[in-house]
């Protein structure tokens, strides 16, 4: 059984919930309804309080006046976010709203309504957030940081049940990632078994179709002899995870995926007074931005 089973049921109760509250204004998918699980109650609850934050951003549209998919058509993968030249030309072609500061959910849309991302203040309780703090104890001795390094970059380790090594994309097929077949990872995936059914839940399904493919196509992935394994602990419907410690990093743009697809950033630990901002469109999260919530960036068509 593939671990992202277990994530598309949770995914379609609480897309479900979230298409009767939008339309009657309450949840209507009771705890009979929610798939079986050792902890149901407590994840029920997890996933309705979930639900509740969606709609409230889902309903709070901030609107930018052009496209986002001609925008992203003109991006190439020298589009780095550091080239001052080509970020002014943007900035003046696709000019954001006045800077806003927010501090509640909401999401942020183009001249045709398509998402473009989402801001999750609170999403998570907090005794989630702690878990998944918890939890990357097991991945410590994975994440190497050189201090001689000038890169901000340095002090991440990224986990993949396939993807293509930098620069090899068409030289090369995809394989399973050196640190995800390490027993650290091992630990880490079943420490977040719930946590990933919640994080797969928010998402509403996308990306399970992709795994599910993944799992067919064994037989053309590098080291697809662990990929079965690894795919009954991958529970999130996404195809890489990277565990991030204390960056703080200058503007940019990752080139690293396809512009439709979303980014999910979770910040968790014992601090408060996080920023992150999206100069394309205009918002800073100045201070709210801590432990609990989440950000999606990318595009939602």
């Amino acid at each position: 059984m593939l671990g992202i089973e277990n994530t598309e049921a949770v995914a379609s109760f609480m897309q479900t919930c979230f298409k009767s509250y939008r339309l009657q204004k309450e949840v209507q998918g009771g705890i009979k309804d929610f798939p079986e699980h050792p902890r149901k109650v407590q994840l029920y609850v997890e996933c309705i309080h979930a639900v509740k934050i969606l709609v409230k951003a889902f309903e709070n549209k901030n609107p930018v006046s052009w496209s986002v998919v001609e925008y992203a058509g003109k991006l190439s993968s020298k589009c780095t976010g550091q080239n001052e030249t080509v970020e002014t030309k943007l900035l003046q072609n696709y000019p954001p709203p006045s800077p806003s500061y927010h501090a509640t959910p909401g999401i942020f849309v183009d001249n045709s309504g398509v998402i473009i991302s989402w801001y999750l203040p609170n999403i998570l309780f907090k005794s989630r957030a702690a878990k998944i703090w918890d939890s990357l104890t097991e991945l410590e001795p994975l994440v190497k940081v050189n201090r001689a390094s000038s890169s901000w970059r340095a002090g991440n380790v990224s986990l993949a049940p396939a993807w293509y090594q930098q620069a090899h994309e068409k030289s090369s097929r995809p394989e399973v990632s050196q640190s995800i077949r390490r027993p650290e990872a091992e630990r880490w995936m079943e420490c977040m078994a719930e946590s990933f059914l919640i994080i797969g839940g928010i998402m509403f399904k996308m990306g399970c179709q992709g795994l599910r493919r993944l799992s067919d196509s064994a037989d053309g992935v590098k080291y697809g002899d662990a990929l079965q394994d690894i795919l009954r602990l991958w529970a999130t419907p996404f195809n890489v995870m990277s565990a991030i410690c204390n960056r703080k990093t200058p503007l940019h743009r990752d080139n690293g995926s396809a512009y439709p697809w979303f980014d999910l950033l979770v910040p968790v630990g014992e601090y408060r007074q996080g920023t992150i901002a999206f100069p394309g469109v205009g918002v800073v999260f100045h201070g709210a931005f801590g432990a609990n919530n989440a950000a999606w960036s990318g595009v939602q068509w």
